[in-house]
């Protein structure tokens, strides 16, 4: 007899459990996404080439910048205007194909281009 009046006991605080459950506001928990370690390598090399742009603009400010035209000629370690893409720092010029260092990274542009 004495497991019927453990049970009983059992549900009705179960029930009234449940019952003060009802009345609060449900909470979600908030699950934090997890970083990989290649995702957190990623965003320091963009950090790091961001902080080099920001040195290499700084260091250049009195030079006037040449503006990006696929048909021009570039020297590594110059600086360029691109229309779109902004205020470059050529790091490379080989075959070519000039890789310029950008606010938003690195990309490659073609220079000496004729059109046959």
């Amino acid at each position: 007899m004495a497991e019927k009046a453990t049970k009983a006991t059992k549900k009705k605080t179960t029930k009234k459990a449940a019952a003060k459950d009802a009345d609060a506001p449900v909470k979600k928990k908030v699950k934090k996404k997890r970083i990989t370690k290649a995702e957190r390598e990623a965003t320091e090399e963009a950090e790091r080439l961001r902080d080099k742009w920001q040195e290499l603009h700084t260091l250049s400010e009195g030079q006037p910048a040449k503006k990006y035209k696929i048909v021009d000629s570039y020297e590594s370690n110059s600086a360029l205007d691109h229309a779109k893409l902004g205020w470059g720092y050529v790091l490379t010029s080989q075959n070519n194909r000039l890789e310029v260092l950008f606010e938003d990274g690195i990309k490659i542009l073609v220079s000496n281009y004729e059109a046959g």
